[in-house]
């Protein structure tokens, strides 16, 4: 079944019961392999992918062809085939919306509240200028003050004291090789 690509990695492990990796190791130990060559497509898988790149996503095509996904997709572009238009331009209103309200309202609430995608909302943050960025380096008066302060003092209060987040003080003391004492109780 191997060899043949009209057989998925994924057919033939669910087929033997056996995982995808364990698969590619045992093709591996049998010196077996695939054709490198890639699939030669049939004028009737063309007509499909044509007439339905624009309905259905590549993995259902993929899935309904017998073929990989990587296949659909390579065929679709040298076909010069987009699954969609480029989207629609942003207003004004929508982009002080999440200038207002990104890293204070979760980003998927305000996506639905735009009618966007996730993705979009978070691809939007950075040329709006509010993205999370790159974390602001810590200053040698800041970890002074957490090697002075972790483990005697709420993890939370050193992050109020530095106005930076739990997460932000706990990686930095990860950093600093601190580990706060444990009193054993009797």
């Amino acid at each position: 079944m191997y060899p043949d690509r009209k057989n998925s990695i994924p057919q033939i492990s669910k087929i033997l019961n056996r995982t995808t990796a364990g698969i590619l190791q045992q093709a591996q130990v049998l010196k077996i392999s695939r054709p490198i060559k890639d699939h030669i497509w049939t004028k009737r898988e063309c007509r499909y992918l044509i007439q339905n790149y624009k309905d259905k996503t590549f993995r259902e095509m993929a899935k309904e062809l017998g073929l990989s996904l990587n296949a659909i997709s390579h065929k679709a572009f040298r076909l010069g085939l987009k699954q969609r238009e480029k989207g629609r331009p942003w207003t004004e209103e929508e982009k002080e919306y999440i200038r207002m309200n990104y890293r204070k309202i979760p980003t998927r609430e305000i996506a639905r509240k735009l009618n966007r995608s996730l993705d979009s909302i978070i691809n939007s943050a950075g040329p709006l200028g509010i993205s999370a960025g790159r974390p602001l380096p810590w200053s040698t008066e800041e970890k002074k003050y957490v090697i002075e302060n972790y483990g005697k003092i709420p993890t939370q209060k050193i992050a109020e004291n530095l106005r930076r987040s739990s997460t932000a003080v706990v990686a930095a003391a990860v950093k600093l090789n601190l580990t706060k004492k444990r009193v054993n109780k009797k």
